[in-house]
């Protein structure tokens, strides 16, 4: 292990991030200070703070934190923070969004792709991303103008920009 680290990574903060970001994080700070899988739970105990690491103290027992593999601490974390979501919900909250008044497209569009997430989309992800620019819209002339050529949704999203700045 390195003596010299590069970066560095605070305690988790959920008002902050979600896990999944913090666990991608400490992936990257691992992978480019060249930790030795040997070590990973020891850096993970030592940066996500004293609540997680207490936290985890509880989600682990009978079983000590320090007997669980970076693995299992991280699939814990995972399962506590981000339970299982119904794809229909998760759906239908990307399905009703519509863009918000004084709402910038790109920042409806930023609001689509997080929803989106967790939808379970696949190979259908873009086409499900441009119908709802669409539908969701509020100018309904733009609206109509987006409506009137088949388009993927990376050329929708240059029309809607477009036309909003006409």
């Amino acid at each position: 292990m390195t003596t010299f680290m590069i970066g560095s990574l605070g305690p988790f903060d959920e008002t902050k991030e979600d896990i999944n970001g913090y666990l991608l994080r400490l992936n990257h700070y691992l992978k480019v200070n060249d930790v030795e899988s040997t070590y990973w739970v020891s850096v993970l105990l030592e940066t996500v703070g004293p609540e997680l690491v207490s936290l985890l103290q509880d989600l682990c027992l009978p079983v000590k934190v320090d007997e669980k593999s970076y693995q299992e601490l991280t699939d814990i974390l995972v399962n506590h923070f981000e339970p299982a979501r119904l794809i229909i919900d998760e759906q239908f909250k990307f399905n009703t969004r519509v863009e918000q008044q004084e709402e910038l497209i790109s920042d409806f569009v930023l609001a689509l792709k997080h929803l989106a997430k967790t939808c379970n989309f696949g190979t259908f992800l873009k086409d499900a991303l441009r119908d709802r620019l669409v539908y969701g819209i509020k100018d309904s002339h733009i609206q109509q103008r987006l409506r009137t050529a088949e388009s993927d949704f990376d050329e929708t999203l240059k029309k809607a920009l477009m036309f909003y700045k006409c």
